[in-house]
This record gives structure tokens, sequence and C-alpha cells, in this order.
């Protein structure tokens, strides 16, 4: 090998990243061996939807799990990322339904077989977008082993999951209240409801009171109240939902409610429908809700209807599953949306005189995460399963330490909603995803569970068979990841012997409940063990002024944009920057700006290198993979020790970040390292001696490879892009960088003094750049004084040592060491270990120049004041846009900056 290839000026991420990921494919290198003697570690990456495409919470979730696997592929791992797609129920069928409706078909019209082929068509043609998208990223994946949640294997492992829990009498089937969706017309979970904050009104209803031993009495209530009679009795009643009172089986008021206490046990007459309802009491009603009094509905809303429950009321369903107005109501209010009914129902009770008043009320509304549809709280028969007794084991499992949850304030959270949790409506009313496994007999009317498809009754042998219509909820499949992967309901197989447990789950904090923590609860129904040792849970990506990310804002970032625009190491580099403690991530594009500003410094870094690497092509081949600076340490000066030193504490820091998932320490100490230390500093130092031509010009560019080579293995696993392109270029022995050993620190070889040394030389050279810089005076006219105390002999003798260096890095020639105030009148520029001068007399007039700083710090402080004062009006804060708000606070802290700087300038003036 020689150093012949010449890299190009820039690094060309659109071509080599694609044409780099083809390589590494080419030669399987992302293959897992389940034979191999090495130890695991295992991530089951989050299915994505099998239709869906790449957005930015899977960026950045992607990228810390391939930064992992790859970090524990370099430490001698077998890293397997569990791949895969889920089914995705509802999402899936809506898309392939409005495909359908686009050409004027519905899905009734097709039938369930005939749709289902529709909807596998749409798969098939779909379902490796999203993995295509993941390889842009650079996802270590053998996509061999990829799982799709519809696969025949994972399809059996769920039946049996069912069946396990059926006959353990953990699955049920009852008439309860679920939210239900009218557009995607299935019930869903109470995690996949949204809330917003709604401006809607709070309707103001009477209830006529029926007087006792004159049923008739209200009958004439209309005639009465428009003869002004005012004596009639009537409870006030307050509903944000004036079209469901049509269902109405009762008021209910507080028993502590002093109001109502002599009206409990009376009836009302139920506006419109004139039914007799009771009034009762119960505490779960609020005493400061509208009057008090409340319409109870029991088979429209969750509250209502435990109340109904308890005190055995009827339920009369009103609204149907597609949102309309059913047979049970009167006849001019019969299949009519929500929507209407509730406009004519408030017309007819204004008309009548049953509305006492209506007031702006602004309530949470419950909404599909799917299509944004307002939840209708709906009665119908549906499967659960019981979640009480998994939750305790749940619970236990954190608890003792064999799950640890990242960031640790999650556990609380956690803790609170297994306590609470209630039982899990596992029925969906669509048609792809898996049909749950329970058969009806129509010969003798009974039920059973079946994992194979029956041909009989297993009761009475007939043939007269009916599977249930429903199928089983998306994240009934999902909770069984960590194993039905690996071949589960069979125990016995490689993969689940050698994987499972898994290390490590990724996920976004906001499935924690109806994900995370079923998995959880799953595993150790099923395989009476945890399903992972770790929990990261990362913060959601909003738009830069802390906006969630909606289609109705058009706030969105495409990861792959950023991609084409930037560059994946860019993008991945950001994202990792970014991502604190779990916290939500306000991103702005432009913030990837900084990240491909690192690739760059790194690719010139590397060419600069490279450009010797070639000079001393032979006397660095002889040695390269041998070449170790701790054993030539006589050769090494204070700047290649100092180096030695801040990498060394790099690699240890490093390996503590790592093990406790502290990403953005990781990111920021490594750039920290090659930007600063290694670009800033020890690339420019070497300059000084790399055109020698000697010895010593050979030795430093043999440190520069042996660093080299350390931080492209250091950014690897973050940037695997740009580091593998850098290393095909200097060292390749082998397929690919990977394969190399992640650095470790040293622990028997300590540098320290030259480190301090070298920060007394890099705090020097710091202030003669500041002062000159500040005071904008020519480098040529530059006379400088590093002023010392007489204690400081050893400081004195290592700058006089160094004073070259000094000179080299400041471009300054006249530099001067002394012990006393310098002769000339001078600027002062102060740090811990000296004071340096600068000369400003003969050089600025400097009153002319404070006069001139002054006059300008007046403009800025006026400017500041009315950029203040805007932001503390609280007329503007209200009726100005947020960019707008965010813009002046931008401008106020720019204005900021810029005084402190004006202020240092004069101080420095004297």
């Amino acid at each position: 090998m020689t150093f012949s290839k010449e890299p190009e000026k820039y690094f060309d991420y659109n071509k080599r990243e694609i044409e780099i990921y083809k390589n590494w494919e080419e030669k399987k290198i992302f293959s897992v061996d389940v034979d191999s003697q090495k130890e695991s570690y295992v991530i089951p990456m989050p299915p994505p939807n099998v239709t869906g495409v790449l957005h930015m919470g899977h960026g950045l979730q992607d990228t810390l799990q391939d930064t992992l696997i790859r970090y524990k592929k370099m430490n001698g791992y077998e890293s397997f990322w569990i791949p895969g797609k889920d089914h995705a129920g509802i999402a899936t069928q809506n898309v392939v339904e409005k495909e359908l409706l686009k050409i004027g078909i519905k899905r009734d019209d097709l039938g369930r077989e005939k749709f289902l082929e529709e909807v596998w068509k749409f798969v098939e043609k779909n379902r490796n977008t999203i993995s295509n998208q993941k390889k842009k990223l650079g996802d270590f994946v053998d996509w061999t082993k990829e799982v799709f949640t519809l696969d025949p294997d994972y399809y059996k492992a769920v039946l049996t999951a069912f069946k396990i829990l059926y006959d353990k009498g953990y699955i049920y089937k009852g008439k309860y209240i679920v939210n239900w969706c009218p557009r995607c017309h299935t019930a869903i979970s109470n995690e996949e409801v949204e809330y917003i904050e709604r401006e809607t009104n709070l309707w103001f209803i009477k209830y006529p009171i029926k007087k006792e031993n004159n049923s008739k009495f209200f009958t004439n209530y209309e005639k009465l109240v428009k003869e002004g009679v005012e004596y009639i009795d009537f409870i006030v009643v307050a509903t944000t939902r004036p079209e469901t009172m049509l269902g109405d089986t009762a008021v209910v008021v507080n028993p502590q409610d002093d109001r109502y206490s002599n009206l409990v046990g009376k009836k009302v007459i139920l506006p419109i429908v004139e039914r007799e309802i009771e009034i009762i009491k119960d505490e779960l009603v609020d005493k400061s809700f509208g009057t008090g009094a409340v319409k109870v509905t029991p088979a429209h809303d969750p509250v209502d209807f435990e109340i109904a429950k308890k005190h055995n009321l009827e339920f009369i369903v009103v609204i149907d599953s597609k949102g309309n107005m059913n047979d049970n109501v009167p006849e001019s209010f019969k299949y009519l949306s929500r929507e209407e009914a509730r406009k004519k129902i408030v017309e007819e009770l204004e008309r009548k005189g049953y509305l006492l008043k209506i007031e702006p009320y602004k309530h949470s509304a419950g909404i599909c995460s799917r299509c944004d549809t307002i939840i209708e709280p709906y009665l119908s028969d549906q499967w659960f399963v019981k979640m009480k007794p998994m939750a305790e084991k749940a619970i236990d499992v954190v608890k003792n330490g064999q799950i640890k949850i990242y960031p640790e304030r999650w556990e609380k959270i956690y803790f609170d909603w297994l306590t609470n949790i209630k039982d899990w409506c596992i029925s969906r009313q669509l048609w792809w995803g898996h049909r749950i496994p329970v058969y009806y007999c129509e010969s003798c009317n009974k039920m059973f569970v079946s994992i194979e498809n029956p041909q009989k009754c297993q009761y009475c042998n007939s043939i007269n068979l009916k599977q249930d219509e429903d199928v089983l909820d998306t994240w009934f499949s999902s909770w069984l990841w960590p194993f039905a992967t690996l071949g589960w309901p069979n125990r016995e197989t490689k993969e689940l012997k050698k994987f499972f447990p898994s290390d490590l789950l990724i996920s976004g904090y906001d499935i924690l409940f109806f994900w995370v923590s079923r998995m959880i609860m799953a595993s150790l129904e099923f395989l009476d063990d945890i399903p992972f040792k770790h929990i990261y849970l990362t913060g959601l990506i909003r738009d830069k002024y802390g906006r969630k990310m909606s289609k109705s804002l058009g706030n969105g970032i495409d990861p792959l944009e950023m991609v084409e625009k930037y560059g994946a190491d860019a993008v991945r580099f950001t994202l990792v920057y970014l991502c604190s403690e779990g916290q939500d991530i306000n991103l702005d594009p432009i913030k990837f700006e900084m990240g491909r500003n690192f690739v760059n410094k790194i690719w010139n870094a590397f060419k600069f290198c490279f450009s010797y690497f070639k000079k001393y092509n032979n006397e660095i081949l002889i040695d390269k993979n041998n070449f170790n600076p701790y054993k030539e340490i006589d050769k090494l000066d204070i700047y290649d020790k100092w180096i030695l030193e801040e990498l060394n504490s790099l690699k240890e820091k490093l390996k503590n970040y790592f093990n406790n998932y502290k990403f953005n320490f990781i990111s920021s100490e490594i750039y920290k390292f090659v930007w600063n230390d290694f670009c800033d500093w020890y690339i420019e130092i070497s300059k000084f001696y790399l055109n020698m031509k000697n010895e010593t010009s050979i030795f430093k560019t043999k440190i520069l490879y042996y660093l080299l080579n350390e931080i492209i293995k250091i950014i690897h696993p973050i940037m695997p892009f740009v580091s593998e392109e850098i290393y095909s270029f200097i060292n390749s022995s082998k397929d690919s960088i990977i394969f190399e050993k992640y650095p470790e620190p040293i622990f028997n070889i300590n540098f320290s003094e030259d480190l301090i040394s070298f920060k007394i030389i890099e705090e020097t050279v710091k202030s003669i750049r500041n002062v000159r810089q500040e005071l904008n005076i020519p480098i040529s006219e530059s006379v400088i004084w590093i002023k010392l105390e007489d204690k400081d002999k050893k400081v004195k003798e290592l700058l006089n040592r160094e004073l070259n260096i000094i000179k080299f890095l400041t471009k300054i020639e006249n530099i001067n060491i002394i012990d006393s105030l310098p002769p000339y009148k001078s600027a002062i520029s102060v740090n811990i270990y000296n004071e340096v001068h600068i000369k400003i007399e003969g050089i600025i007039d400097y009153e002319k120049e404070k006069r001139r700083l002054m006059e300008e710090l007046e403009k800025i402080e006026k400017e500041f004041q009315k950029s203040e004062s805007k932001l503390n009006n609280k007329e503007y804060l209200s009726k100005a846009k947020i960019e707008a708000i965010e813009k002046e606070k931008e401008k106020r802290e720019e204005y900021l900056l810029k005084i402190k700087s004006i202020k240092e300038k004069i101080k420095m003036l004297g």
C-alpha cells in the first residue's frame, strides 16, 4: 500500500454515502452470527409502520441506536439491532381505503377477502420504502433478519399469546365504554387519543322537576313558559354535549352538595324526549362544574358509565358507529350527524324554553391520533385484557433494579401509570391485522379459542363455525416484539437463547405506556424474564419555537431532506449533540450547519495530514500499524504529551458517557477535542515542525497518523460515512473501520504536568490574539509584553523556551517577556497565568477611540431598552406571532453581547 490516492477537495456525501453503504452491504459487514462465541449486545428496533416514512423522531432514535450498535461492535460484541416493521392496523387500512376511494371503491364494495388482497398489494409495493430511508441514515442492520408483524411465524406468536391469556382468564369479552373513532370505525386505546384544547360552549338546560301526585303537570311546560308562568320548578344541568342528552337516564349531584339534597330521589322530565328520569347522588360529580348538577348519559361518557353501573341505570345508545344519531332518538333527529343534531337540539331547547343560557367554554377534546377525528365514547361489545396482575410484576422489576429507566425521572411516571392501570381494550373493528382467534358455533352456540383454523366445533363437532370479525389492537402484536422476533413461542431457537433478553430499548417517552411497559408485562408473562435491561427514553423533536410538529402547522422537518442538504453524518452528529437527558428538542434546520461544518473540519484536517503521509510515505508505512507514541516517550515534546493526555481523557469520558447514555456529552466532548484541541491547536503547532525534513518532522507526522486513526475510530459510531472514507485512504488492511477496536483509555501513563504547561502557553496565545483583535491593531505593528511576577520562574522559563512557538501561533515577532510594567502606554489582557500588554501609544488615539466606543455603546443600549420594553409588554406578547417574539428575543441577546464586548474594549483602553 502507498498513500497515492488523492482525496477530493470536499467530502461528497451525496455520492459517497450511498456508495459506502452499498459496499457495506456487498461485503456483508452487517451480518449477525447466532453461533458466535462473542457476548451479544441487542437492541430491538421499534418497528416503524410498514407504509410509513421516516420522520425526525425516527432520525433521532435510529441515530442513537446505531451509534450504540456500532460502538459495541467495535468493542467486540456480537451486535444485533433487531429490524422489522409493524403492520399498523388502523394507519395502513386508512391509507388503502383512501387510495380506493380515489377510484370510487369502498371497502364494503369489495368484501373482507378482496379488500385484504388490495392491502397486501399496497404493502408489498411500499414495505421497503422506510428501510431504504433508514439506509440513507447509515443504519447498521442485518436486513436479512427483518421481521414483519404479519409474517406467518409472528402471526402464530400473537394467536398463541391470546390463547394463553384467554385460558388463564385474563382475556374476556364485555360491553363497555370505549374510545370510538367514527372515521376509522373502530375502538382505539386510551393512549391513542390525543387531547387538544377547544373553544366550545357550556349549555345550561332546564330539566323540569316532576311534581308529586301530578305526573301530567309538565306536559304543557312549553305553553306555561310562553304564558309567563315562572313558578315552575326545574333543575339546571350544564353540558358541553347537548346532542347526547337524548340518551340521558338520570341527573346526578354530589352527596355533599347542600343545594340539591332535598331533590335527590325526585323525578325530572327529560326535555324534548319527555321521558322521566331520576335525580341521584354520586361522589364522582364535580360540584364546581357548571351548576353542580350533571346529566347522566351512560352509553356515551366513561364517567357516566361507571355511575350507571353503580345505580343500575338504563344504557341508551343514541349515536351510531359513524357518529350519526340512530333509531333511539325522536324522529326529527334520526340519522343527523353529531354536529347537525347538536345545532337542531339547541334550537329546539331554546324554542321550548328549556335553554337557560349559553356560556363560552374551553375544554380538552379527545381526538384520534390517526385521523384527528373527535372521539366518541361509545358503548359496545369488545375484548379486554386484565392488566392489574401483569402490571404488578412490571412494577417490581423496575423497583428492584432488574430494569433501569433513563432518565430516572420517568420511573415515577411509569409506577403511577401501572398502579392505576385499567383493562386494555384489544379488539379493533378492522379487517387488516391479526384476526381474533375466537370461533362461534352456530349449532351449539358455544365459543372457543383456536390457534389453528378449526374445521369443526370442539364441543359438538359441527362445521357451522364463524370466526370473530374483529382484529387485535396493533399493540397486542408489538408488545411481543423483543421475543416473537427471535422465534417464540418456540423457546428452543438459537436466536432466543443467544439474543434474549436484549440489552437496551430506545424509544420516545410518548409510547412508554402503550408499548414499552406492555413489552415488559408480556415478557414477564410469557417467558418469566425481562425483555431488556435498560430503557432510554428520548424527548420529542419540536420545531424551533417549541411547537409539536404537525401537518396542520406545516412545521415538520423531513430528515431525508436534511440528509440530502447536509449529509447523514452532519444530521446524525447534530441530533446526538442536541439529545440532552431525554429533553424535548426545539429543532431549527439551520442547526445542521454545525454538523456539516464539523464534517468539513474533519475532512480538511485529514487532507492536511494526508499530504504529509504522502510526503513521508515510506517512513510512515514501515511501522504505521505498530507505531505507539507511548513507547517513545523520550521523543515527545509538551505538545505531544498534552494532546495524548487530552486524547486519553476523552477516551475515559466517552467510556463513561456511553455506559450511561450521556449522548450530548459524547458528541460535545468529541467536538471539543477534534475541533479545538486537534485541529486548532495541535495541527497548527505541528506546522512549525513538519517542513523541517528531519527526524522531528517525520516523528510529528507519525503522531498525526496515530491521532487521526484514533479520531476516526472514535467518531465512527456517530459519523460512520466520513470515518469510513478516511479509513479507506489511510488504512485499508480491513474491510471496514467497524472491525477496528474502539479506542480504550490508558491508565499507566500520566502527562498531567505537560497538560499544565500547555495550558499556560494556550492562555498566553489566546490573550495575545484577543487583545490585538479587540483593538484592531495590525500584526505588523503589534508589540507584545508578557508580564510575569518574580515568583513565576518556571512559567518564565517555559515561555522563553517556547517563545518561537508563541510567535508562530500569533504571527507576531515582537514579543517580550518582562517582570515589570512595559515602557509604553499599553492595553492589557489578563489570564490566570500572566498579563499580556500590547502597545497602543503612537499606534491608536485611545481617547478618540474611547469616545467612539462610548457613542456606539449609547446607541446599542437604547436599542436594547426598546427590545426589553417590548418583551415586557403583555399586550405585545398576547398579540404578536410566536415567530416575531422569538426574533425579538434574539435581537435582545445580540444587543447584550455587543454591550459586553464594547465595555471590555473601553476597559482595555484604561
